[in-house]
């Protein structure tokens, strides 16, 4: 009897340390989550968006992996917008509240920073932004 109550006590505390490890590798990044374009800048001007802008939404996950998607599948008349624009990116945290993102080949395509509660992408050797608010976690 006294065997079984340390082999028990040994798993319980196995899971316990084993559920704590999972929560703490678990990403909560900022930019974590499903977010959609509301303006678009140039040089500090606000300008129209793109024709595809309206229906698309930025994904960021939890494994560092994104992506830029039409969810809705719609799109204007006589303009094909894709189910998936830029397809798999990587993000990185570099601090601060700031972030890089990556193509398939490690170059930097944009970066991204926190202003509010909304995420600003500045793309890399351009002087255009899109602010982007957050639809879901």
């Amino acid at each position: 009897m006294y065997l079984l109550k340390n082999v028990l006590k040994v798993i319980i505390l196995v899971f316990f340390f084993q559920s704590c490890s999972n929560e703490s590798n678990q990403n909560n990044d900022f930019i974590v989550g499903k977010w959609k374009a509301i303006k678009r800048y140039k040089s500090d001007v606000e300008i129209d968006f793109g024709v595809c802008d309206p229906y698309m939404l930025y994904e960021f996950n939890q494994d560092n992996s994104s992506r830029l998607f039409n969810e809705s599948k719609k799109q204007p008349p006589n303009t094909f917008c894709g189910e998936t624009m830029l397809g798999w990116n990587t993000w990185k945290n570099i601090g601060n509240g700031n972030y890089e993102l990556h193509d398939k080949s490690e170059q930097i395509v944009s970066t991204f920073y926190i202003d509010n509660s909304n995420l600003i992408q500045q793309y890399v050797n351009s002087d255009e932004k899109v602010v982007y608010k957050r639809v879901s976690k």
